[in-house]
């Protein structure tokens, strides 16, 4: 694959968090120049960006899935295309080392056209080592992490149409789908500078991600999440006093049943 031609770059959003799109966009903007075509998925459309694809599927992969299709259709994709995927709390907070993306991808194109993950979870068979970065086969309770990664479009449909099939329909149950007969990939250390659980975590802001955001082109994306954490701490709050109130647990055995002194 000469170059990045067939390597674009595929932002999915959901519900409330299109909010922070215009930041996402601005940041990926800053930090990969060389970025070719973004497309932003999404449910709701509520923002402002001129190349986004809208389904109404009320859950995370059918809202993929066609999304995906329906940006075939229009041709901003095909199926030999490789992209960039990623959660739009994943946006970077550092430099995305260009020249590396287009290696890995074109190593992708020459291996097995699925998958490679950018976020360094290579502990199993190194495959090879290209650029300084060292490449090994995926083998990881979440087969199909959503941490950033390069797809095949081919293999991104295949894969989320397993995860129907199956019913695995939010982000968490479609990490951990695994097609029959098909290497993953990943690399041996993270390539894509962003928090590794994004700076939202269960829809509430990832305090630790904060730290990472203090570059200029992402303070405005931090101010926003530091006032959406602010109205979250009641919440937070109210859960910690719950838990640490909660009635302990009796360790009696059920009733009639013998208990050992100890």
């Amino acid at each position: 694959m000469p170059g990045n031609r067939r390597l674009k770059t595929v932002m999915t959003t959901f519900g409330r968090n299109e909010q922070y799109v215009p930041y996402c966009v601005d940041a990926l903007a800053h930090f990969w120049p060389e970025m070719t075509d973004l497309l932003v998925f999404s449910d709701h459309g509520s923002f402002s960006y001129a190349r986004k694809i809208i389904s109404k599927e009320s859950r995370w992969v059918p809202m993929v899935l066609e999304c995906l299709t329906m940006a075939i259709e229009q041709n901003s994709l095909n199926t030999e295309d490789f992209i960039v995927l990623l959660l739009e709390d994943h946006i970077p907070h550092d430099r995305i080392p260009n020249d590396v993306i287009v290696a890995l991808s074109d190593r992708l194109f020459d291996l097995e056209k699925t998958y490679l993950n950018l976020a360094g979870h290579g502990r199993a068979e190194l495959v090879s080592r290209r650029d300084g970065v060292l490449l090994h086969r995926m083998d990881y309770q979440w087969f199909s992490s959503l941490h950033p990664a390069i797809w095949s479009v081919r293999h991104l449909l295949d894969t989320l149409a397993v995860a129907s099939e199956q019913d695995l329909l939010d982000p968490w149950e479609f990490e951990t789908v695994r097609l029959a007969r098909t290497h993953h990939y990943t690399t041996g250390t993270r390539v894509w500078p962003s928090p590794f659980s994004g700076f939202l975590i269960g829809g509430r802001v990832n305090r630790r991600a904060l730290a990472t955001l203090t570059a200029n082109a992402v303070r405005p994306l931090r101010r926003k999440l530091i006032r959406q954490l602010l109205r979250e701490l009641p919440g937070r709050i109210w859960r910690r006093v719950r838990s640490r109130f909660r009635a302990p647990r009796s360790k009696a055995g059920p009733p009639g049943a013998k208990t050992t002194a100890t």
